[in-house]
């Protein structure tokens, strides 16, 4: 299937009220149209919408199309995630219970209930040329929606009609000639964005083009309309980071979902999301109330210390794998790689359990809850209307505590002493960074070439780290190989190698930081 641009389609309010003739369309010599499909979707929700106010849909198709059950939801990228499953993968009339797990960071563990039925009739029409080539595609949807009691809404009934146009072999002038037709008939052209280029423009779009509809009449018949709420006031700082705040937190929900499905490395960029989170709510403390920041931060630090355990295994499970793929005679071995394979694999599937019952338990629940009430309203004090010059301070604070921490590595002899200096430091520097990430806005280009090179520092000192974790990894995996009775030179090999690049590292985090004393 060839892909469609989003410039490629148009988008127009309405339905089109008779066909299109080809004598009024530069080169099209036919006007096929197809039968028209009726569709029926019955959206559910919690009774209060936190599905939709989360940016999520849940549908079932119940007739026409492909019947099923699909869940739409911003991915942590930010693109659309579709999750379909068959009609009948629950019981008539209930939410297949693999759907209602998916979505409990969203819904926060509460009912799923219909909350509305849309009722679509679609029209297709391809225009042609002489050859019988597609030049572009009309597509037409009418749509009537009713809130349905069971979501504790009056039984409200909007409709709406959309038409779309892809262009295939056709052209901009054939654009503009579709375009003057439909404008003659009444037409006019949408909103373009997320919603607009979503729908009409392609199959499965009878929901998504009518989304903001939907939301307007559900939120309208549950008194929601007009709700929101700002940053807190403030500065450009205090601006800066209720954004930062507020983006993480909406990725940090959207990858529950990835966790749950177990995809790689999921539980890593969760624990990114979360140490963002902590680091600009530590960073950032001269700036908010200190009660309610040290209690989240420690939540946040809760949560972090559990997805770390599973990450650990993943990240960890990679890298030795990798290094014992490329050993050669003697220390190549099968039964190395396959006991490192079950080692951790089994480590990481027990993590990974702990972590998916986390996220079904009330604390977690209760730490999103807390995230999103802070992260829309931040409890600022009042130096956070000062501006600029508290970004610049706080990173000030923050570099020269990461300097601090890296002079002390640096002049460390190699050992234990070394190691935990070098830990602290990566953890100084990476505090660093997300405070200069989060001040971007505030900062401009100036913040984030200091964010770049503090990435610069803490990449190196996470690699010295990682190696540090897999020598300690290599000796219990070692240990068990002996109660085995199995040959342990490739261990001895694989633990040799783990700190080859160390040297190297700590050099190039000292380039790095030479950076940042000039800046």
């Amino acid at each position: 299937m060839a892909t469609v641009h989003r410039e490629d389609q148009s988008f127009f309010e309405g339905a089109a009220g008779r066909r299109l003739r080809p004598r009024e369309l530069p080169g099209v010599a036919a006007v096929e149209a197809a039968p028209p499909q009726h569709l029926v979707d019955v959206y559910y929700d919690t009774a209060d919408l936190r599905l939709l106010r989360r940016g999520g849909t849940l549908r079932c198709r119940t007739s026409g199309g492909e019947p099923g059950w699909r869940l739409t939801v911003p991915g942590a990228d930010g693109e659309p995630r579709e999750i379909t499953v068959p009609l009948d993968a629950g019981a008539p009339g209930a939410v297949p219970a693999r759907l209602a797990v998916l979505v409990r960071a969203r819904t926060r563990g509460r009912e799923l209930v219909a909350v509305a039925r849309l009722r679509t009739v679609r029209s297709r029409v391809l225009l042609l040329d002489r050859r019988g080539r597609t030049l572009a595609e009309l597509l037409g949807e009418r749509v009537s929606a009713k809130a349905l009691p069971k979501g504790r809404l009056a039984g409200g009934r909007r409709t709406w009609a959309r038409t779309g146009l892809t262009l295939v072999a056709g052209g901009d002038e054939l654009r503009a000639a579709v375009a003057r037709v439909l404008r003659g008939q009444g037409l006019r052209p949408a909103a373009t964005g997320a919603e607009g280029a979503e729908g009409a423009g392609g199959a499965g779009g009878a929901e998504r083009a009518g989304l903001a509809e939907l939301a307007r009449l559900l939120r309208a018949e549950s008194g929601g309309e007009g709700e929101g709420g700002g940053g807190g006031g403030g500065g450009a700082t205090a601006a800066a980071l209720a954004a930062y705040l507020r983006r993480h937190t909406e990725r940090l929900v959207a990858l529950d979902l990835a966790v749950r499905l177990d995809e790689p490395d999921a539980v890593h960029q969760m624990r990114i999301s979360q140490r963002r989170l902590r680091s600009a709510l530590t960073a950032h403390r001269g700036l908010l109330r200190r009660r309610r920041t040290d209690r989240l931060g420690e939540e946040l630090r809760w949560l972090g210390g559990l997805l770390g355990r599973a990450r650990d295994a993943e990240v960890t499970g990679a890298r030795l794998a990798a290094q014992a793929a490329e050993l050669t005679a003697p220390a190549d071995d099968q039964e190395l790689r396959a006991l490192l394979e079950r080692w951790f694999s089994h480590r990481y599937r027990q993590a990974h359990t702990e972590v998916l019952a986390v996220l079904d338990g009330p604390r977690y629940r209760r730490l999103l809850d807390s995230l999103e009430r802070f992260a829309e309203r931040p409890p600022l004090r009042e130096q956070a209307a000062t501006g600029r010059s508290v970004a610049r301070r706080t990173l000030r604070r923050e570099c020269r505590r990461t300097g601090r921490r890296l002079r002390t590595a640096f002049a460390q002899s190699p050992g234990d002493r070394r190691d935990e200096a070098v830990h602290q430091a990566r953890k100084a520097a990476k505090r660093a960074r997300y405070a200069a990430e989060c001040l971007y806005p505030a900062l401009g280009a100036r913040g984030r070439r200091l964010a770049d090179d503090l990435k610069a520092i803490q990449q190196p000192l996470g690699r010295y780290q990682d190696a540090v974790v897999a020598e300690q990894t290599i000796l219990l995996v070692a240990a068990e190989a002996r109660r085995l009775g199995r040959d342990t030179f490739g261990y001895g090999v694989l633990y040799g190698a783990q700190r080859d690049h160390a040297e190297a590292d700590l050099a190039a985090a000292r380039r790095a930081w030479a950076r940042v004393e000039r800046r």
